[in-house]
């Protein structure tokens, strides 16, 4: 038993992915793929992207017809930064996140797979303050960092920037803005001329070789097709947990409604408060979208006229401007609300312990719980064995709503887990992340959780 110098739980296993991965147990021929990877919504295909600059042969899985559906295909996604003066962890990954996808939405417009205005826009975000303690908050925020990221701003500032009037003010992120996620991942997905399978719903994955050889995993589907990679990424949301190896993280799944008005708006960037509005998208026929609904332990797929009127009191109470330009106030008439033909998306999201997504190699559950047991007994004493790991098996998921920052750069994460350290790599720019935050973020959090506080790992995250 070692203190001090624990062997860190959040490494990633060394794998030598030259190596073929057939054994002579199994009599197979080494796989077509390196790595499978399972949804092609955000997580999956920023990941996609990632491993295919690296080099891997990638084959991509989505359950349903088409790519980014659920929490990926909502027509604007907010590139939303909620800091907290007391979350430094936390706001190392949305800080990092958001530098990390400007800079491949500019790599992907130059490459004219997106078009800045269209698809997206870092047309800027204001967050305004919803109560006095908010305030002093993001006031504290503001003096934590530079202005070329955030700036407090009073009511009368924020209407000037807004273009329209506001109810308060707030954290003005000048580079922050909005992307429209299926436009992101079809120019990912081309870019990296990656062509996705679709209607391939993962019900089981197998890993098939043992010991410190080349991993080999089985991947079944529940139309009766399998394939065979190297290593298995996992990047659904909620839909990580139906799979074995992954059955007990704890998942907090909320439904979320957008609300889609035809009509164009004036403002000139994103507004969040309660909810948020982003400028309005399309081409001849504009449209602006608001929202969203938070609703635990409800399914999406359907719009209900009770979160409309959610979304439009919402909107109301940031800008009683802007309800009354679309001619929206949450007590108007059934037939009056039905008359503005309001249309929207309702899907999931999931989260996990404290606000944070999941991602990186994961270990197995019960040789990890059994071989590290003394964590029960002192948290420092960390014995000084191997992790036993699910070797080849990664995760990026539990985004929540904020996604479209966090993804990408936990994408570009698990490269660096897969690859290696910084100075084997080619093509790569992510600055390096801290140890808290990959310690933060790694699927072996629950596990070491669950020991060092004499938890169970069933239920939800508080």
């Amino acid at each position: 038993m070692t203190k001090g110098e624990a062997v860190p739980w959040y490494q990633a296993p060394k794998i030598d992915w030259e190596e073929d991965a057939h054994s002579i147990e199994t009599a197979l021929e080494a796989p077509q793929y390196d790595f499978i990877i399972v949804g092609a919504g955000i997580a999956g295909a920023t990941a996609a992207y990632e491993l295919t600059n690296a080099g891997f042969r990638i084959l991509l899985l989505e359950a349903e017809g088409e790519v980014a559906t659920q929490g990926s295909g909502n027509l604007q996604g907010m590139l939303y930064l909620k800091l907290s003066p007391y979350t430094p962890v936390q706001n190392e990954l949305l800080i990092s996140g958001l530098h990390y996808v400007r800079a491949l939405l500019h790599q992907l417009t130059e490459q004219s797979l997106l078009t800045r205005g269209i698809d997206w826009d870092d047309c800027g975000l204001i967050q305004l303050a919803r109560s006095p303690k908010e305030q002093e908050k993001q006031q504290q925020l503001a003096q934590q960092y530079p202005d070329s990221l955030l700036q407090w701003v009073d009511q009368e500032q924020a209407t000037q920037l807004a273009g329209v009037s506001v109810t308060a003010g707030g954290l003005y992120f000048p580079t922050s803005g909005w992307v429209s996620p299926p436009a992101f991942v079809s120019a990912l997905l081309n870019s990296a001329a990656v062509e996705p399978l679709c209607h391939k719903r993962v019900i089981e994955i197998c890993q098939e070789s043992q010991g410190e050889s080349t991993p080999l995993w089985h991947v079944h589907c529940e139309d009766g097709t399998h394939f065979w990679s190297k290593g298995v990424i996992l990047a659904m949301a909620e839909g990580v947990a139906q799979l074995d190896p992954c059955c007990h993280l704890p998942f907090t799944v909320v439904r979320g409604q957008t609300t889609t008005i035809e009509q164009d708006n004036p403002l000139k960037m994103v507004i969040s408060g309660e909810g948020y509005i982003a400028p309005a998208k399309g081409g001849m026929i504009k449209k602006s979208t608001f929202g969203a609904t938070f609703r635990r332990h409800q399914p999406g797929g359907y719009l209900t006229e009770e979160e409309h009127r959610e979304n439009i009191a919402m909107l109301t109470k940031s800008s009683p401007q802007l309800a009354a330009l679309f001619g929206l106030d949450e007590e108007m008439e059934k037939d009056a609300l039905e008359a503005k033909a309001l249309d929207g998306r309702a899907a999931t999201r999931a989260s996990a312990m404290g606000s944070m997504p999941i991602v990186g190699p994961i270990a197995n559950r019960s040789h990890f719980m059994e071989d590290f047991a003394a964590i029960r007994a002192d948290a420092k004493a960390v014995p000084d064995r191997p992790v036993p790991w699910e070797r080849g098996l990664y995760l990026t998921t539990a985004h929540g709503s904020r996604g479209m920052i966090s993804a990408p750069i936990s994408a570009a994460l698990l490269r660096e887990y897969i690859v290696g350290a910084p100075e084997e790599r080619a093509q790569y720019t992510l600055t390096p992340l801290s140890d808290a935050l990959k310690s933060a973020l790694h699927p072996n959090r629950f596990y070491y959780h669950a020991l060092r506080f004499n938890q169970s790992l069933e239920g939800e995250p508080s």
